[in-house]
Parts: C-alpha cells; sequence; structure tokens
C-alpha cells in the first residue's frame, strides 16, 4: 500500500492524499491527511494545523526528495516528513525531542513513550530505551546541518515503516539527554529547524545525577587511581583518584607539590565501580589528601566543575526559553517517574494531545519493587555500586541548594516536589523521607 502512496505521491504534486486505511488501536481522528508540497509551502501549513493542544497534524506536510534540488531545512519544522523519491524511504521529523538529563532515566523514558501506538522513536522498535541521535549538539554551523541532516539525522533515524499506516497515524521523537546542555548558538539552530517541536526534560536529584556520572566515567576507564601495591597506598592520597584526561605528568607534579614521591607506575586505570572514598576524595580532597579547610568541593578541577554543571538545570533550561515558549516544556522528575511511571505517562499523553494509551497492563514490578515494562530491558534494575559517603552528600546537596531553588518557575513557584522526591529540606524544616 505504501509503495503505490509513494508512486501517487511521486507524480501527483500538491495533490491531497485521500486517507485509504486506518491504525489498529487508534481513533480514526486521530490520522492526518499527507499532502505532497514543496519544502516553502511547509511552514505556512503548518501554522494552520498546528494546534496548542496535541503534536497531531491535521494536514501531514510531505516533500519529495528530487535529485535535482536539495530541500530547505529551514522550511521545514517538527512533523513534516520527506520522501525519498528513488527508496521510497519516508522520514519524519521529530514532534518532540527529549533533551535530558544526562543519568536522569532517558531511556526509560524513551522505552515507554515508544510502546506508545501514535510514536515512533529515533532508531525504530527495540527492546531497550538507549539510542541517542546526538546531532544538534555536533554541528558546529549552519553549513554543517545543510549537509548532513538528511542522511546523518532524517534518514539514520526517523524513518517510519514504508508500510501500513504509518505516515497518517505516526509522529517520530528522539532523545540525547546532552542536548539540555547545548550552547546559545547549538540551541538557536535547533530551533530554526524544528521550531514547534514540545521538548522534554527528565531533572534526576544533582548529588545523585552526578554521583551516578562519575560511575559512569569510571565504567568508561575515565579516572585513575593508587595501585593498591603502591607505597602510597597507605598515605592520605591512597583513595585519590584523579581524571584521566589529565596527564599522568601533571598529576604526579601535583602530587610531588604536595609531598609525595610518585612515579607513574603508582597510578593505574580504577576499574568498575570505583569506590564510594574515591569519589569523596576526587569531590572533597586537595591533592595532599587533605579536605579544604572550607569544607568546599573541588569545582575548580575541571573534571569535577564538568560534572558538577550538568546539574545547573534552572540555567540550561533558561537558555531553551531564549528560543522556544515555556508551553512546549515539559519538565519530569526522575524520581517522580519511577515512583509511578504509569501515572506519569498518562500525564505526558494528555500534554502531548495523544489518544489514550493503558500501560498498566505490560507492566510488571522487579525485583528493586520499580514498576517497569514486562518488554523493555529496565536499567532499575540494576544495583551497580555502593551509596556515596554521608560526608560527600551533604556536601553536594548543600552546593545545588540554590541551583535547585532556581528551578521554582518550573514547578509553579512550588518546590514541594523538590522538598519530596530530592529530599530538599524547606528552609528550617528536616526533611522526609521518599515513601
Amino acid at each position: 500500500i505504501m509503495h503505490c502512496l509513494s508512486l501517487l505521491l511521486a507524480f501527483v504534486p500538491l495533490v491531497e492524499v485521500r486517507p485509504i486505511y486506518s491504525h489498529e488501536g487508534l481513533p480514526i481522528s486521530w490520522a492526518s491527511e499527507p499532502m505532497v508540497m514543496g519544502s516553502d509551502r511547509v511552514r505556512g501549513t503548518l501554522k494552520n494545523t498546528m494546534t496548542s493542544s496535541s503534536i497531531r497534524l491535521e494536514q501531514r506536510p510531505v516533500v519529495l526528495q528530487h535529485s535535482s534540488a536539495a530541500i530547505d531545512p529551514w522550511q521545514l519544522d517538527a512533523g513534516a516528513c520527506v520522501i525519498q523519491r528513488k527508496s521510497g524511504n519516508i522520514g519524519c521529523l521529530p514532534s518532540f525531542v527529549i533533551i535530558g538529563s544526562m543519568k536522569a532515566g532517558t531511556a526509560e523514558l524513551q522505552g515507554w513513550l515508544s510502546q506508545h501506538p501514535a510514536l515512533y522513536r529515533w532508531g525504530g522498535p527495540s527492546k531497550s530505551g538507549s539510542g541517542e541521535a546526538h546531532f544538534f549538539d555536533k554541528l558546529s554551523s549552519d553549513k554543517d546541518l545543510e549537509q548532513s541532516w538528511l542522511d546523518n539525522y532524517l534518514f539514520r533515524g526517523l524513518t517510519i515503516p514504508s508500510h501500513g499506516p504509518k505516515l497518517r497515524n505516526s509522529y517520530t521523537f528522539e532523545k540525547t539527554p546532552s542536548y539540555i546542555a547545548m550552547d546559545g548558538p547549538q540551541i538557536e539552530r535547533m530551533a530554526r529547524m524544528i521550531p514547534s517541536a514540545r521538548l522534554m526534560a527528565s531533572l534526576r536529584e544533582p548529588a545523585s545525577r552526578m554521583y551516578s556520572h562519575y560511575q559512569h566515567r569510571c565504567r568508561n576507564k575515565a579516572w585513575l587511581k593508587v595501585r593498591d601495591d603502591s607505597p602510597l597506598a597507605a598515605t592520605a592520597v591512597g583513595n585519590m583518584s584523579f581524571s584521566s584526561g589529565e596527564s599522568k605528568k601533571s598529576i604526579l607534579k601535583a602530587l610531588k607539590k604536595a609531598g609525595y614521591e610518585a612515579k607513574s607506575s603508582d597510578l593505574e586505570v580504577a576499574s568498575y565501580p570505583c569506590s564510594p572514598a574515591m569519589f569523596e576524595s576526587a569531590l572533597l580532597r586537595l591533592p595532599s589528601g587533605e579536605y579544604r579547610q572550607d569544607g568546599s568541593i573541588n569545582s575548580d578541577v575541571s573534571s569535577i566543575y564538568s560534572m558538577l554543571a550538568r546539574g545547573f538545570y534552572a540555567d540550561q533550561l533558561q537558555r531553551f526559553e531564549e528560543h522556544y515558549n515555556y508551553s512546549q516544556m515539559k519538565v519530569l522528575l526522575t524520581e517522580e517517574l519511577f515512583h509511578d511511571f504509569v501515572g506519569a505517562m498518562d500525564e505526558v499523553q494528555s500534554w502531548l494531545g495523544l489518544p489514550h494509551f493503558e500501560y498498566g497492563t505490560l507492566t510488571e514490578i522487579n525485583e528493586r519493587g520499580y514498576t517497569v515494562l514486562k518488554t523493555l530491558k529496565s536499567k532499575s534494575g540494576k544495583v551497580g555500586y555502593k551509596p556515596m559517603t554521608q560526608r560527600a552528600k551533604e556536601a553536594l546537596k548543600a552546593y545545588y541548594r540554590p541551583w535547585n531553588e532556581k528551578l521554582s518557575p518550573y514547578f509553579g513557584n512550588d518546590l514541594t516536589r523538590l522538598y519530596r522526591y530530592w529530599h530538599m529540606a524547606p528552609p528550617e524544616e528536616h526533611h522526609f523521607e521518599l515513601e
């Protein structure tokens, strides 16, 4: 059927394509009308068909890719589709994007959303929620985008099957958690290409997120430690860890300055999982092995600051608000998601204007007590490392508190949800534990 539709679209430009099939599980009213048109007509059409209540497009712009004429990506928008004339492949720009945050449950979120019959995730169906586009965060210029968007973005991961009713009923989305940390020019470039896209951010309590990030880097062999058989192991620097991004020469120089004669052979790559003591040392100890006199965090160390900065959520969201309307953004709390994923999906479906899909029948409770999808590999079942030390936890919570309070506008100027799920104590009150 879709092959015939492709031929019809190829030879009847600018003519409405009548509905010829329906999608099992979705109401007929959800279907959109594919209309083939030149790229210069897309935004005008979308302006008349988009609503603030749903990602559904009453009329779905479809642009044919001709070998003789390039498609201008700056004239397209979220939800618009392109058909390769020779192959018949269909690629549709994402209607929404999960922009962050790293180590905040975005893979799980993508996995749950991909079960909805109206949604098609980056890379297609998968038994895992993993898979990231990394398109906008890797671009350095408009020219980069113009030269790569078709092959490296649209047809690389945002294609929908060329059979069945997908063109009329399915909308694509992607998740790249590093998008939330993009700079202004990168966000502006994204907004010019898909200005009507909706943006979703999952935010995890930043102290926990940073510790998970540290262990992620440890898994990727990004930390060095003092060898257990080194004479230094019994000293104050025995539990120290150092970023492998720093040269061994600079590490040895810092140790020598602190009074330790160290050789390159005294260091080795830390094995996963890194110990809580190693994390505490990287976070709080000076190269001498001593704590800072003021008890502060090593935020002046680049390898530490780069992880800390990923938790400056309010500043990151504000950069997106310079190019997207607040109404296009949905902020979720990771802890709230895992507390009630089914309820969160009901809320997200309503925000996207999707036909209701019942997730409850697809779930089960895993060994750790989390509600997970039966068919999706969940990271919530893992217990990969020991919790951070109380000293490190308290230092991070104190450090992040001013940053967390800046999130107030994204929660209706009411931080009650953060007090509960992030164990943020209200002023002059004790915190209470998550039920």
